[in-house]
């Protein structure tokens, strides 16, 4: 299983991470969950849940995972 050669990353940010992880899981891209802060407090409090950061970036080739940044 898991995404079609030649398939690139779509864009998670600021998605809630239940979202992302839908939207990557419906295209068969396994995912790990990073539950971090971003650097700035204010950002991070008033968007709680949200993804912050992603790798792969949107657009690029997936390896084995797309790793989420999400503030807790």
């Amino acid at each position: 299983a898991g995404p079609a050669p030649g398939t690139v990353a779509p864009d998670g940010l600021g998605l809630a991470e239940a979202d992302a992880r839908r939207r990557l899981a419906g295209l068969g891209y396994p995912t790990l969950v990073l539950r971090l802060p971003e650097s700035d407090p204010a950002d991070a409090a008033s968007r709680p849940g949200a993804v912050w950061s992603q790798r792969p970036p949107a657009g690029s080739p997936v390896g084995d995972r797309v790793t989420l940044w999400v503030n807790p």
